[in-house]
Order: C-alpha cells, then sequence, then structure tokens
C-alpha cells in the first residue's frame, strides 16, 4: 500500500496529498473516474482480487501509470520534507545542547573565579541547583 501512515496524522500534509491528486482525478472522463474509486475503494478494504486489480488497470491503460507516477513523486515529496523536518530539528537541538555547554562553561568558570551564586546566576539565566550542580 501506498506510504499513507506517514501522513495520515497530519491534517495539512493530507490536504497537500489531496491538492497532488485532484487535478489529475478531474481530468479523468467520469466511467474512468468512477473506475478509480471503485479500485481505490475495493483495494482499501482489501476485498479485490489479482483478476480484478489487473482488469481494472488495463480499463485505464496510462491513467494508472500517470497516478502511480505522480503519486510516487507525491509521497518521495513528502518523505523528503520529512527528513528535512527532522535534520532541522536535530540541528536545532543541537544548538540547544551547544548553548547549554556553553552556559555552563561560563558558570564554571565565573565561580573558579570567586564570583557569588546569585551574579553567576544572574550572568548566566542558568538557575542556582544547575550552578550548583555544575559546581
Amino acid at each position: 500500500m501506498l506510504k499513507l501512515d506517514k501522513v495520515r496524522n497530519d491534517e495539512e500534509e493530507m490536504l497537500g496529498a489531496f491538492e497532488e491528486v485532484q487535478p489529475f482525478l478531474l481530468s479523468l472522463q467520469e466511467d474512468k473516474f468512477n473506475i478509480v474509486a471503485k479500485y481505490i475503494s475495493l483495494s482499501r478494504k482489501g476485498s479485490m482480487s489479482e483478476t480484478e486489480i489487473a482488469e481494472t488497470k488495463k480499463l485505464l491503460r496510462g491513467d494508472v501509470k500517470k497516478m502511480t507516477t505522480n503519486l510516487s513523486e507525491f509521497f518521495i515529496r513528502i518523505e523528503n520534507r520529512g527528513i528535512e523536518k527532522g535534520r532541522q530539528e536535530g540541528r536545532q537541538e543541537g544548538i540547544q545542547e551547544g548553548m547549554q555547554k556553553s552556559l555552563s562553561e561560563i558558570a564554571r568558570k565565573l565561580i573558579e573565579m570567586g564570583y557569588p551564586l546569585e551574579q553567576v546566576t544572574k550572568a548566566t539565566g542558568l538557575s542556582g541547583e544547575e550552578v550548583t550542580d555544575i559546581s
């Protein structure tokens, strides 16, 4: 089955999926549209035999190939968006961790220089507990 599990819970992605497929569906003649609708309905229920699938594909000829290509390309784009989103989140986490390490290092140096806890927390934005854990 198509990689719909990757977009089922994301309403925006589903709307995007519909927008991607809609022009193709609208371009079909009514009889072919009905065949596609029946094909999707039956194949989702798992009640379509291999023979019925083959006959449906034969009736639709190039339309199925075009739709499959369009959907495949669409889901590749969705997958790539997910990968990029994951990379962005990873970069953001890395930045946050780096900032936290820097603040911890600054706090450690300020403590070593003899600054009082109140000034270290004010300078770094760390809590008193966080500064105490560092020292």
